[in-house]
């Protein structure tokens, strides 16, 4: 069910996981997985071909049965069409079912098409191999990327950042062109506006100081983080619908603390913490050299990682925690892909977080398979 206006929609079509469908995208995640596997050794070619990847990363989006909200988005969608107004959604969302034909998966393309189109571009500008991309999306982004829509609000955010921090020869043009995309990606999705405010805190150099302190400091913050989260959702950052929505996601998340649900987390957490401690040593500790292009993603990723992990497992703060995780995600991934794209070594540290990713990845598409068969 949906909230509009004070108005209990009831949605007459309930649409369910499908372990069937679910193969489809397991069978795209093992395709690119092995057509980028040489990644994990040192790279020999170089290629701006992104067309393959992007038609991948497309099919898999739009057809994204392996994740819930492809089927709570159908509902969303049925909802519009029948009463004709914006539900849940930016109006932009809306906007686009009134001026293409009714088709949820045609509006789905649309969305995550576009999207993927803007992160190629944004991989283009960066210098980023394509084959060092390929191996890193499907590791870290794919399955974050297909879950919401709002996957379109980053990637035009994303896209305008390189024009700022790393400007054509026309660098007036670039600016302004990079401040305009950054204002349009907030009528994406509501949480832009705070991920953009959070990223001027990337604009701090980070070195070994303020990481020794943002470690000591950890336990303090995090004690601190659950009553300001509680006033957070209870202010006016966040709307009405979006608190509700935060304790559904809570109830639905209790329910899965089982063997699995324990298993799922430790799969899905120990990757990203090898890799963090990985690329910190090399960018911080060992002081590498990287464009301020890269740095700033790197920065920004740390953060919202450090943030996420303040309010994990803290009851509603976890909602803050899984949507900051999933705007880590993206930066992550770039922040990887020019590493593979620029070292020939790949360290022991570092292969073990990207076997990590791909245990984690199969083990989720292969539980929700057998699950919901």
């Amino acid at each position: 069910m949906t909230k509009k206006n004070n108005y209990v929609l009831k949605v007459d079509v309930e649409y369910t996981y499908s372990g069937q469908l679910a193969i489809f995208n397991f069978l795209i995640w093992l395709i690119l997985i092995i057509r980028y596997k040489a990644g994990f050794g040192s790279q020999t070619r170089f290629s701006f071909h992104y067309a393959f990847l992007c038609i991948m990363i497309v099919l898999f989006a739009t057809f994204g049965f392996s994740e819930a909200d492809t089927y709570h988005y159908h509902s969303i969608y049925d909802e519009m069409i029948k009463f004709r107004s914006a539900i849940h959604v930016e109006p932009i969302y809306y906007w686009l079912i009134e001026h293409i034909p009714h088709n949820y998966y045609l509006w789905r393309f649309v969305i995550w098409g576009s999207a993927a189109v803007l992160l190629m571009a944004t991989f283009k500008r960066l210098r980023l191999n394509a084959l060092a991309v390929g191996l890193a999306f499907p590791l870290i982004l794919l399955q974050q990327f297909a879950i919401t829509r709002g996957c379109l609000g980053i990637s035009i955010f994303l896209y305008a950042s390189t024009f700022i921090l790393k400007p054509d020869s026309n660098k007036l043009f670039s600016y302004c062109w990079g401040i305009l995309c950054c204002v349009l990606s907030v009528f994406f999705h509501k949480s832009i506006p705070l991920f953009i405010a959070m990223s001027f805190l990337a604009l701090i150099p980070l070195n070994r100081g303020l990481i020794i302190i943002s470690i000591i400091l950890y336990p303090i913050l995090r004690a601190v983080a659950m009553p300001f989260v509680f006033d957070i959702l209870g202010g006016s950052l966040f709307s009405t619908e979006t608190a509700d929505f935060a304790q559904g996601y809570l109830e639905s998340d209790k329910s899965i603390a089982n063997i699995n649900g324990i298993m799922r987390l430790c799969l899905e957490y120990i990757p990203r913490i090898l890799i963090f401690i990985f690329l910190v040593k090399e960018y911080i500790f060992d002081k590498k050299e990287i464009p301020k292009s890269i740095r700033f993603f790197f920065q920004y990723s740390y953060i919202l990682f450090y943030i996420a992990m303040l309010f994990f497992g803290q009851d509603t703060s976890s909602f803050v925690s899984s949507r900051t995780i999933h705007m880590m995600c993206f930066p992550l991934t770039i922040v990887c892909a020019y590493y593979l794209t620029t070292s020939e070594k790949r360290p022991i540290l570092l292969k073990s977080a990207l076997s990590f990713f791909i245990l984690y990845d199969a083990f989720a598409f292969l539980y929700t398979i057998y699950k919901y068969w």
